[in-house]
């Protein structure tokens, strides 16, 4: 009897993981839309880009059915959602399922005014669900330009529509490594430093649309990153807008550590600050002549390049260096150059050892991120980050 029972619950546990619609339970889903059948009575999401840009709703592939939605926080203790199970009744991307439990959740101790639309839209997305709890919602989802959608339809007649992607996607023009040249900071301009001598590397800026693969086995998120790295280390996630040349910039998190040299720290400093003390945005954006100029709220300016920044621009220095990561050598082959100097140092600015050869012996060093600065026979620098694992 115990043999059979068992038997029973991995055949039931079977089916139930085999009906999953990965491409329903895999993803989150950003809310975009709660509207009558047919379009009509339509209530978008608000964008309120200092607080909650975003309600998320997330399916998990689980024996659970596990459920939950709420606001995409940026502000502690204001938010509401709510969390469930769910029974899903079928396989296609034309479904239905059913909740077995809802809860909501609501934690607005820190809300205020200006919060009122979005906790107006949470409501009213809650009750899309709550009122209708025991009864069938279906749903389709949907491809649109290569970007899933998902419509779901309650009993009253409603829906709501939702998307992978809440972000426009990134043109490809900027979508790529850019590197920092100078800032223009209260009209004074200043050029990147690049003497990784003083311990400072150069600042790279990663502008992405990132597809993140499964994580825990029932999540994949696209999202758009902002990124970049020098001393320092600062991320975000944003929101653009084709129309204004403008984005937005959420989740921000930085980390800072020392460069080794007042100039450098001081600029790494300004530069940091340059975003984060004009969050969320605007800032807008340009490209010109190969350059991406961002601009902040107080005009300020970031102006990049498609290639690291040398002092003689007729000369072409793109060394291969491999392979990276390296748990013993390191090979440097320049084009145009000759090597004068090589030095590693640590991400600190600390220097570890020099060298005048194209071959570099990293065996004896402690696994991690260390610089690589080449100076060549004409006096061009080149810097690049290698792992030694």
């Amino acid at each position: 009897m115990k043999n059979l029972t068992l038997l029973l619950t991995f055949i039931l546990f079977s089916l139930f993981c085999t009906s999953q619609n990965t491409r329903l339970t895999e993803k989150k889903w950003f809310v975009i839309e709660i509207a009558d059948i047919g379009g009509g009575n339509a209530v978008e999401l608000p964008k309120n880009y200092t607080n909650f840009p975003f309600a998320s709703l997330n399916l998990y592939n689980s024996v659970s059915g596990l459920a939950s939605s709420n606001n995409y926080i940026s502000k502690n203790n204001c938010e509401k959602g709510f969390v469930a199970h769910i029974n899903y009744n079928n396989n296609n991307i034309n479904g239905s399922f059913s909740f077995i439990d809802f809860n909501t959740i609501e934690n607005v101790g820190n809300c205020n005014s200006n919060d009122d639309s979005m906790q107006n839209f949470m409501n009213l997305y809650i009750a899309f669900f709550e009122n209708y709890s025991t009864d069938t919602f279906n749903y389709h989802i949907q491809d649109v330009y290569g970007v899933d959608n998902l419509i779901i339809e309650n009993s009253n007649g409603r829906r709501i529509w939702l998307t992978e992607n809440p972000f426009n996607w990134v043109p490809n023009d900027i979508t790529q490594k850019w590197y920092l040249h100078k800032t223009i900071i209260n009209g004074v301009e200043t050029a990147a430093p690049n003497n990784l001598q003083n311990g400072f590397t150069t600042i790279e800026l990663d502008i992405l649309n990132y597809y993140n693969e499964n994580v825990s086995g029932h999540l994949v998120n696209i999202n758009q990153i902002f990124n970049s790295d020098a001393c320092f280390g600062m991320s975000a996630i944003f929101d653009f807008n084709y129309t204004t040349q403008q984005f937005y910039l959420y989740d921000y998190t930085a980390t800072l550590s020392e460069c080794g040299n007042p100039i450098s720290n001081n600029f790494s400093n300004q530069y940091m600050n340059f975003f984060l003390n004009h969050l969320p945005g605007a800032f807008s954006y340009e490209i010109n002549n190969d350059n991406l100029i961002i601009t902040n709220t107080t005009n300020d300016k970031a102006i990049y390049g498609r290639n690291v920044l040398s002092y003689d621009d007729n000369v072409t220095f793109e060394p291969k260096i491999y392979p990276n990561p390296t748990s013993d050598y390191l090979y440097i082959d320049l084009i145009n150059d000759k090597i004068d100097t090589i030095t590693i140092f640590s991400v600190l600015g600390q220097r570890i050892k020099s060298s005048n050869t194209s071959i570099i012996d990293f065996s004896s060093l402690t696994n991690g991120v260390y610089i690589v600065n080449i100076t060549t026979d004409k006096g061009n620098n080149y810097i690049k980050k290698i792992t030694k694992i």
